[in-house]
């Protein structure tokens, strides 16, 4: 009996629903939320503005370091990473047999560069959309 696992997520929220290939209702395994991916950009950030060059004739004023990533990016990201850990985790339990993976255009390369290798080789599908506010029957008759 195979048992599928569909990933829905953006960078805030995911959740997994399991498919079982004997016809069972689907069941919602987990839900993940990250409310820092939902923060304004300027509650994430810092007031300082860094190191800065000297103030002498001969130098430029300014911050003396590029401009670093932007807070929300390194909160999806960080939530990238959690979502990878807990496929990967399962996937070590033999909890899945496929992994279908259904997000938001960036978020789904993001997660895709946290998953191991063991959870990666698992990925039968992936979709570029991101369903997250839908219904799981939604979902599920878009993707079938």
């Amino acid at each position: 009996m195979t048992k599928t696992w569909i990933l829905v997520a953006d960078a805030s929220r995911a959740r997994v629903i399991a498919l079982d290939a004997d016809g069972r209702p689907p069941e919602l395994v987990a839900e993940l939320e990250h409310p820092g991916s939902r923060a304004k950009g300027m509650e994430l950030s810092r007031d300082d503005r860094g190191r800065t060059r000297p103030r002498n004739r001969h130098a430029a004023r300014g911050a003396a370091l590029s401009k670093p990533t932007p807070p929300k990016a390194v909160e999806a990201n960080a939530f990238a990473r959690e979502v990878a850990d807990t496929l990967g985790t399962a996937c070590r339990r033999q909890a899945f047999d496929d992994l279908v993976l259904v997000a938001s255009p960036s978020f789904l390369g993001s997660l895709r560069s946290h998953l191991d290798t063991q959870a990666a080789g698992r990925v039968t599908a992936s979709w570029a959309k991101d369903y997250t506010r839908e219904p799981v029957e939604v979902v599920l008759t878009t993707w079938a």
